[in-house]
């Protein structure tokens, strides 16, 4: 049969291909490459019309043929190297996509290929500059900019992705794939309020949608807006009670606001779905020994660290307990004996500075924590750790510098920017009005109540705000001092202080006893 005769059966075959009919395609190739065994374009299109079949192993053999028969070819290596990935032979695929860019460097899809498969590879730095490459040559396909904007993810430059990801929906502002991912990475450069609206705009299209709702969640968090977070995290679970992930966060959020039977119900229920899951071990764990519960938290975590794949994170917990049940030589020895990576190495020296705390070592403690704050000098968590530290062997001046530290926490961030007035920094409040803001939890209201006497004497008048279920004991008890509720508005003050920063910006360098400063009426 003529030449002209198989180009036109492949120019059918491809209509066919174009149309979804493989079946035909694949036999029309197949009649061609009876005529010529060496059809490179046969042979390609069969393999594309394989591959596009799941038939992976067989396309690979003819596209070998084809490059041996027609050298290197940018759509043949193009087709090979989807091949080779659809196998799960991630370096022979970029090897493919790399001789595809070079034999023809104009074609976006080839490098959009090879830097998608880099990304799956871990080679992040190299997948970024290849789907650079991509979206500078093809600046209208809106998928390019998206899988751009998750590398930046990926390697954690969320300003980065925002600004792909809000190109992609210029180009595709009804995908809904695209707005989740910007409100991952709106909420992960903090701009939460942002965030919620995206996630909120897609659920009203679709209010099953569980991941968007898991990222809801996630958002309502980070805000310190607990209860629409378990909404929105029990919102997943009731659509699918088999979303992990949710389950895990909603379980990390009881965990925090110290819902610890909640946290365990909710970790048991996702073990019964994942019963070899290391890292829910661990949580499980660490709730327990949160309990008070210390031996069985022992067990749990034993057989976490039977698990290789979790075994440092394991081991730590581990000797967190046996830190709590004095068996301090064995926690040490297990903390010491990690191999621990330099990323870690802060968090080890601050778990065996708290098991030196425990021991009333708090020398030793204080060393290996300011070793840690070397390494990690903006740790929050580190310097309020040291904070404790500090102020647990009387160096109270030094302790309470260190404790303003929880002033970076985002929620205590969040508190201050919605307090009415300045912040005092212990300028002079002669003449001045104060809000004193409660913050923590209520030993601490108790506790720091005690400076209140010693601010009063500075300033024309003070209110004390604290939480609900403390006003009526402080309302009663603090006479001439005016007391409101945290649910109620904040009235207009010249300044606003939290309450266990008395202490430092009061010059306290003990801890004084002044008797009495709060009072209950008998009857009460």
């Amino acid at each position: 049969m003529a030449n002209s005769d198989t180009k036109t059966m492949v120019k059918k075959a491809h209509g066919m291909f174009r149309d979804g009919n493989l079946l035909l395609a694949a036999d029309l190739c197949r009649d061609t490459l009876k005529i010529d065994a060496n059809n490179v374009e046969a042979l390609n299109l069969l393999a594309a019309v394989l591959t596009e079949g799941g038939l992976n192993e067989q396309a690979l053999k003819f596209l070998a043929q084809s490059l041996l028969v027609g050298g290197p070819n940018s759509a043949v290596l193009y087709n090979y190297g989807v091949a080779l990935r659809a196998t799960g032979r991630l370096i022979e695929a970029t090897r493919a996509f790399t001789n595809a860019v070079q034999a023809s460097p104009e074609r976006a899809d080839c490098w959009f290929n090879l830097g998608e498969t880099q990304r799956r590879l871990g080679n992040h730095s190299e997948a970024i500059k290849a789907l650079e490459r991509a979206t500078l040559i093809d600046t209208n396909n809106s998928s390019y900019l998206f899988t751009l904007g998750n590398a930046f993810l990926d390697t954690e430059r969320p300003n980065d992705a925002v600004a792909k990801y809000q190109a992609a929906l210029r180009l595709s502002p009804d995908n809904i794939e695209y707005k989740n991912n910007l409100g991952v990475a709106l909420r992960k450069v903090g701009k939460l309020d942002n965030a919620i609206h995206i996630f909120k705009e897609i659920l009203t299209l679709n209010s099953k949608n569980t991941a968007v709702q898991n990222n809801l969640g996630l958002a309502f968090t980070q805000l310190g807006r607990f209860s629409e977070a378990e909404t929105a995290y029990l919102s997943a679970l009731n659509t699918n009670p088999d979303y992990s992930d949710a389950s895990l966060n909603l379980a990390d959020l009881y965990t925090q606001i110290a819902a610890f039977k909640k946290a365990e119900h909710c970790l048991n229920r996702a073990m019964l779905r994942d019963i070899h899951n290391s890292n829910l071990l661990i949580k499980l764990g660490i709730v327990v020994q949160k309990q008070g519960r210390l031996e069985e938290a022992r067990e749990i975590l034993t057989e976490a660290s039977d698990k290789k794949s979790s075994e440092s994170n394991s081991s730590t917990a581990l000797a967190n307990v046996l830190r709590d049940l004095g068996e301090f030589e064995s926690a040490v020895a297990i903390l010491e004996n990690l191999p621990t990576r330099p990323a870690e190495y802060p968090g080890k020296l601050a778990n065996l500075a708290l098991i030196y705390q425990h021991q009333g070592e708090l020398n030793r403690a204080e060393d290996l924590l300011r070793q840690a704050i070397n390494k990690e000098p903006d740790n929050i968590n580190l310097h309020i750790n040291l904070a404790h530290t500090l102020l647990s062997g009387g160096k109270f001046k030094d302790g309470w510098k260190e404790f303003q530290w929880r002033h970076k926490q985002p929620g205590t961030q969040r508190l201050l920017n919605a307090l009415p007035g300045k912040l005092w920094k212990g300028e002079k409040l002669a003449g001045k009005s104060i809000l004193v803001m409660c913050e923590q939890g209520v030993g601490d209201c108790f506790q720091f109540a005690r400076f209140l006497p010693l601010l009063s004497e500075k300033c024309r008048d003070f209110i004390l705000s604290v939480p609900p279920n403390l006003f009526r004991i402080f309302d009663e008890g603090f006479k001439g001092c005016p007391v409101i509720s945290m649910d109620d508005l904040q009235p207009d003050r010249d300044f606003h202080v939290l309450l266990m920063d008395l202490p430092h910006l009061l010059g306290i360098t003990n801890a004084p006893t002044i008797i009495p400063y709060l009072q209950v009426e008998k009857e009460n």
